[in-house]
């Protein structure tokens, strides 16, 4: 999005209230659709749609978009089944492994609300 000239937002309002048209092209000609605090981005093989955090922060994520990126992929990552998924999700939550935003969004603990 830096690449295309879109200014990362400095708190998910900030990019929900931006000017920027809700349907477009980025470098490259890859495809965007903004909505609400988020974006989903139209890769060649892939869509990733992601919210950004409270703080700008672009590296979140929650179950529910872990479920969807992954699809159909999931043994591709080494997990047998959604539930597997989700178990491994909420494991992680619990042992501290995600840090659990004021918001929706995880983050690793290694890197929390992990703008560089």
């Amino acid at each position: 999005m830096v690449q295309s000239g879109i200014s990362l937002p400095s708190s998910n309002r900030d990019w929900s209230m931006n000017d920027l048209p809700n349907i477009g092209i980025l470098a490259g000609g890859i495809r965007y659709r903004k909505h609400g605090y988020g974006c989903k981005v139209f890769l060649p093989d892939i869509a990733i749609d992601f919210d950004f955090g409270d703080q700008g922060e672009y590296d979140g994520f929650d179950l529910w978009r872990l479920r969807i990126f992954a699809g159909e992929r999931l043994v591709e990552f080494g997990i047998s089944s959604a539930s597997e998924l989700d178990g491994l999700f909420n494991e992680a939550v619990r042992t501290g492994a995600l840090v659990h935003s004021e918001g929706t969004q995880y983050y690793l603990r290694s890197r929390p609300f992990g703008i560089d």
